[in-house]
């Protein structure tokens, strides 16, 4: 079939009947058809659907000739591409800076060890007098004193940064979770029509994935009091298929 024959149907979830296992999906859609044959798609079906079940009608004279399946890839959500390339820069900077840090303690801590060995080597010798000695020990602490002072706030600066990258890690790994792929199903129907035609298409299948069960609330105001019996239910739908603003009906039934 040309490819020009091919239409896609927008169609709508009227209503979904709901088992204790199982549901059976009906959509409704109108389409414009060429005379002769024609293959009308219809999108974004549930990957959970039973191919078995899958029935569809046409109205205006319009007869199905077959019936195929195919997989649909759908892709929802949109990233944020200019985000997620400021937040891989900053990372990037954040990276650089860790780095200099790093080469930073390193060398403040050869200084420091530096300047230890030299003050028990001083320390050590006996052409220097106690004065000399004294000012070289001051020397040595006041600056011991400040390497200990920069090492510090080079591990605080360290520790900030640290923290900052998990968290645009974690921003950056929420901005490519937005993009989703799901796995839906794409229903392709040969149909013959007797010239050209609106016709309106009542599809109808069994998916899985969904279910519903019975709730008891009992509420009592006292011993003396009567029993009141609220009758719920749990649903469930994982189907894919959105539900908002469908009519739902509940059944007891076999699907």
């Amino acid at each position: 079939m040309a490819a020009k024959d091919e239409k896609t149907i927008k169609t709508k979830l009227e209503k979904v009947t709901v088992y204790l296992n199982g549901a059976e999906m009906t959509h409704t859609g109108s389409i414009n058809l060429t005379e002769g044959t024609n293959v009308v798609l219809v999108k974004g079906v549930s990957s959970k659907v039973s191919r078995e079940s899958i029935r569809a009608q046409f109205s205006n004279g319009v007869k199905v000739l077959s019936l195929g399946f195919e997989t649909d890839r759908v892709t929802t959500g949109t990233r944020d591409s200019i985000r997620m390339s400021r937040i891989s820069d900053t990372i990037s900077a954040m990276e650089k800076e860790k780095r200099r840090l790093t080469m930073v303690i390193a060398s403040l801590e050869a200084e420091k060890n530096t300047i230890q060995s030299n003050s028990n080597l001083t320390q050590g010798q006996n052409n220097v007098t106690v004065a000399e000695l004294t000012k070289i020990s001051e020397l040595y602490r006041v600056r011991v004193a400040e390497i200990y002072k920069q090492i510090f706030l080079a591990n605080a600066s360290l520790t900030d940064i640290q923290r900052l990258t998990a968290r645009y890690n974690e921003e950056s790994a929420r901005l490519r979770n937005v993009v989703k792929v799901e796995l839906f199903y794409q229903i392709a129907l040969t149909v013959h029509a007797p010239g050209p035609v609106t016709t309106n298409m009542n599809l109808k299948y069994i998916v899985g994935g969904a279910a519903w069960a019975p709730q008891y609330d009992i509420h009592s105001e006292g011993i003396d009091k009567g029993i009141k019996l609220d009758y719920n239910a749990n649903l469930m739908n994982q189907t894919g298929e959105d539900w908002k603003d469908v009519k739902i009906t509940l059944s007891t039934a076999d699907p």
